[in-house]
């Protein structure tokens, strides 16, 4: 195994290793493959992915290395990146690991072997995998490695959400503070810290980096302040601290926030409810963003009844936000009333011109009401808010997708090797590739998650 100072060498060896059924030196080789700077860009992390999953799936194992020693390469390795390989590559290894408990499980055990001594991608590792193995939480992620190992923004964010798991908000900004200063202004890192901040009593501090806060900023923010388990008696109170945040937050970033609220909760609506009805105790009252939790929570639960009388809550106060209106239009178009559904969207686009979702869920309302001419117009509208440049980037990645397919029906292309190109037969038979699709289509369709999005 000598092809750690070629990487593209390594990588062959690697692709070479894992069809023999060696699983573990697959993945050492691709851990020595990682400096090739196209290591992305060319569609390897795949490769990794692969051989992580036959090594964590593997019952028993012959090879001379042990899967202890390749994932403390393979860590090592993701040490040594730059943040944006490091990003794309732990993304792959962690949808894999997390698969499911067992591989969880194995990929904690292995790392603690070797791999979390001086590793922040080790440790964090570890720390996220835990709760999907079912194995207890740690009072003390950092134990193994020190802050100057945290090089990376996905790094620092997962430790400062495995601190706030435990009920550690105070340990939490301090992670992500130091993060901000060291690692750099990420979203996800300053995310972490809006989240820990928020939670631990200290909003003002926070706030002038709220509007800083991307999509992912926010889901790094909800996601710290609900990482305690329901039953920590630091979760209810940190959440009703952010709802009540939010509640004097600006629409746009108080739609980002809420609708990431949601979508975790969505993923265990009965934990959501336990942790709302505990929260809404710290709230006197309980404001919008809290009565709109109530009602998405209710909904995932399909108690229509409760849902209601948390609606009527929230359609009695003096100026409902933006997300209010949508939650609102939602509830009516799922009773089957449209005819109000499109009116409550109306009145909140009198209110939120520019609010772009908004605008596009009212030209589907307009849509389903046969309202053809102003459905169409809406779109018009929501279309024209975009700017220029955005427009121009979605208009070239579409003509680059018609000149691959134009250029693929030429040449009558039916077998590609490049994952997710066009002609690529893997997206009907890759053994490893299909199940994950299906397993993600059962879950996010099935007929009791229908209501399960306030966008859908």
């Amino acid at each position: 195994m000598n092809g750690g100072s070629e990487p593209i060498r390594a990588l062959r060896m690697a692709r070479i290793a894992y069809a023999a059924d060696r699983p573990t030196e697959a993945l050492a080789l691709a851990a020595a493959g990682l400096p090739l700077p196209s290591f992305v860009a060319d569609g390897w992390p795949r490769l990794l992915s692969d051989a992580l999953a036959a090594a964590l799936d593997a019952p028993a194992t012959n090879e001379s290395l042990s899967l202890a020693d390749a994932l403390a390469l393979l860590t090592a390795s993701l040490d040594a990146l730059d943040a944006e390989t490091h990003t794309a590559c732990i993304n792959e290894i962690v949808a894999t690991a997390n698969a499911n408990p067992r591989r969880a499980g194995r990929a904690v055990d292995a790392l603690r072997i070797r791999a979390t001594r001086h590793s922040g991608t080790a440790v964090a590792l570890s720390a996220d995998l835990l709760p999907v193995a079912g194995r207890p939480i740690e009072t003390d992620p950092l134990a193994g490695c020190t802050k100057d190992d945290l090089r990376h923004p996905w790094t620092v964010a997962i430790l400062a959400t495995a601190f706030a798991t435990a009920g550690d908000f105070a340990g939490a900004a301090r992670v992500a503070g130091y993060g901000v200063r060291s690692v750099g202004p990420y979203p996800e890192v300053i995310g972490a810290w809006v989240g820990a901040s928020i939670a631990n009593g200290s909003p003002e501090i926070a706030a002038p980096f709220v509007p800083r806060l991307n999509q992912l900023g926010w889901q790094r923010a909800v996601a710290t302040v609900l990482a305690p388990p329901h039953g920590n008696p630091a979760g209810p109170e940190a959440f009703a601290r952010l709802l009540a945040t939010l509640d004097e937050t600006e629409p746009a970033d108080q739609e980002r926030a809420m609708q990431e609220i949601t979508d975790q909760v969505a993923r265990d609506p009965v934990a959501g409810e336990a942790k709302i009805t505990t929260a809404a105790a710290y709230l006197d009252p309980v404001g919008s963003c809290g009565l709109a939790t109530c009602v998405a929570t209710a909904l995932f639960r399909n108690d229509r009844t409760a849902a209601r009388k948390a609606a009527g809550r929230l359609a009695a106060l003096p100026v409902p936000g933006l997300w209010d209106h949508r939650v609102l239009a939602k509830l009516a178009a799922l009773d089957g009333d449209l005819t109000g559904a499109e009116a409550r969207c109306r009145a909140g686009l009198d209110r939120y011109p520019d609010a772009d979702t908004l605008c596009r869920e009212h030209a589907a309302l307009l849509f389903c009401l046969g309202r053809e001419a102003e459905a169409r117009e809406a779109l018009r509208r929501s279309l024209s808010g975009h700017s220029q440049h955005a427009m121009a980037q979605r208009r070239e990645q579409t003509r680059q997708w018609k000149a691959q397919f134009d250029e693929a029906v030429a040449q009558c292309v039916t077998e590609v090797t490049t994952p997710n190109a066009i002609g690529w037969a893997g997206r009907y038979r890759a053994t490893d590739h299909i199940p994950r699709i299906w397993e993600a289509h059962r879950i996010d369709c099935d007929e009791t998650r229908t209501t399960r999005t306030v966008a859908a």
